[in-house]
C-alpha cells in the first residue's frame, strides 16, 4: 500500500495508520501481509521526518476510536500521482505474482490459495511471457449475496442472460461475452484454464509475474497492446472471477493524477500480493 502524504498530514496519517494496524480486526493481517510506503513530493516534504514504529507506539490507547480530518491534500486541490503510487507498491511487493486490482474488486473465495496450488500444477508454453486473466462481473444483490463459486454466479446473472431482467444494451454485450464461459462445468473451489489466447478483450484484470511485467503501471488498452506487441499469452482462467462492486461492468481505470476529494482522504493502491 502506497500514500501520497502532505508535509503538514505527516503526524495524523501516521496515527491513523497505527490504529488500523494495532487496534482494529485488521491488525494480524497487517503485520503479516502489507507493506507500506508513504510517498511525498518534492514541494511538500516534511521538515522533520520520523518512520512509522515497528510496534506499538507510546500514548496510543485502543480504547479511543481515531477519525481524520479533511487533509491537506483536500484543502489546497492537490492531485494524486496515482501511476507513480501504483509503480511503488509493486516496486515494494515481496511476492512472485501481483495481482493489481482497483479498489472495490472482490475475488472469490480462497483465491490466493486456489491459484497457487494451480500455478504449481500447471507449465504454461512460454512461463515468462504469460499471464493470467481473471474475468470481471458486476455485483448483483448486496454484500450479503455475493457469489464465492461460479456456480453461485450463473444463478445470479441467468435473468440477465435470458433477458428476464432488463439490462442496458451496452452493459448487456459487455456481459454476453462471457455467456460461453459462464456455460462451461466446473466443479465449485477449482481453478483451471478456460483458453489461452492472444486476445485481449477478456483480460481487463489479470495475474502477472512482478519479475518481468513491469511495462507500465497499470492495466489499460496500451499495456495489453505493449504485452501482445511482447508476445505474451493470456490465459483465461476458469473458477475464479472478480465482482466489481459498482454499478458498470468494466473498471474504469484512473488517470494519471485526480483531484482529492472529500470522500477519498487517502489515495492508496491495492495490490493485491499472493503469497
Amino acid at each position: 500500500m502506497a500514500v501520497y502524504v502532505h508535509q503538514d498530514d505527516l503526524d495524523e496519517t501516521q496515527q491513523y495508520l497505527y490504529y488500523i494496524k494495532y487496534c482494529t480486526s485488521d491488525s494480524l493481517s497487517w503485520t503479516h501481509y502489507v507493506s507500506l510506503q508513504l510517498v511525498f513530493s518534492d514541494k511538500h516534504m516534511p521538515h522533520i521526518f520520523h518512520g512509522i514504529y515497528g510496534s506499538h507506539p507510546n500514548g496510543l490507547r485502543c480504547k479511543e476510536e481515531v477519525h481524520i480530518s479533511a487533509l491537506s491534500n483536500f484543502h489546497n486541490n492537490i492531485t494524486y500521482p496515482l501511476h507513480l503510487l501504483r509503480h511503488v507498491a509493486r516496486l515494494n511487493a515481496e511476492t512472485f505474482y501481483v495481482l493489481p486490482v482497483e479498489p472495490g474488486m472482490l475475488p472469490t473465495k480462497h483465491f490466493i490459495k486456489t491459484f497457487l496450488q494451480f500455478v504449481h500444477l500447471y507449465y504454461p508454453e512460454k512461463p515468462l511471457k504469460s499471464v493470467y486473466c481473471i474475468p470481471v462481473f458486476p455485483q448483483i444483490g448486496d454484500d450479503l449475496s455475493l457469489p464465492k463459486y461460479k456456480s453461485q454466479l450463473c444463478t445470479q446473472l441467468q435473468p440477465y442472460l435470458q433477458n428476464r431482467v432488463w439490462l442496458p444494451k451496452t452493459k448487456l454485450e459487455q456481459l454476453d461475452k462471457w455467456r460461453s464461459w459462464l456455460q462451461a462445468p466446473i466443479r465449485d473451489g477449482d481453478m483451471t484454464i478456460y483458453r489461452v489466447t492472444q486476445d485481449t478483450d477478456n483480460c481487463a484484470v489479470y495475474v502477472s509475474s512482478n519479475a518481468y511485467d513491469q511495462s507500465t503501471y497499470e492495466v489499460n488498452s496500451t499495456k495489453l497492446k505493449i504485452l501482445v506487441g511482447r508476445g505474451f499469452d493470456f490465459i483465461v482462467l476458469d473458477g475464479t472471477f472478480l465482482i466489481y462492486r459498482n454499478t458498470s461492468l468494466q473498471p474504469e481505470y484512473s488517470t494519471d493524477s485526480i483531484p482529492h476529494t472529500a470522500t477519498n482522504q487517502i489515495e492508496y493502491l491495492s495490490t493485491g500480493q499472493l503469497e
